[in-house]
């Protein structure tokens, strides 16, 4: 996604990042990165823009404070080691 947009800087008291309604990945809302570079399920990597901003249709402004109360922490499955899910799941099975 390209945006000519700009975001004043984060000096505002309440701060939102922008939800992209349009999906989902798994069970995890999807967030504008920074400057509109892309989409991230991560909160660590949204982008904090002012209540100001103008946003499409489709996305939904969401107060930082509210989302981070609201975030559950993950675990990556493309991080994990197959190898070793196997090794446990044939071990069990003896």
């Amino acid at each position: 996604m390209s945006t000519n947009r700009k975001a004043r800087p984060a000096t505002d008291p309440e701060l939102f990042y922008i939800q992209d309604t349009r999906s989902v990945v798994g069970n995890s809302a999807l967030w504008w990165r920074e400057q509109g570079k892309g989409y991230t399920s991560n909160l660590d990597e949204a982008w904090k823009v002012p209540g100001n901003w103008s946003w499409r249709s489709t996305d939904i402004l969401r107060p930082v404070a509210e989302m981070d109360a609201l975030a559950e922490r993950h675990v990556d499955v493309q991080k994990l080691n197959v190898e070793d899910a196997l090794t446990a799941a044939r071990a069990v099975k003896r």
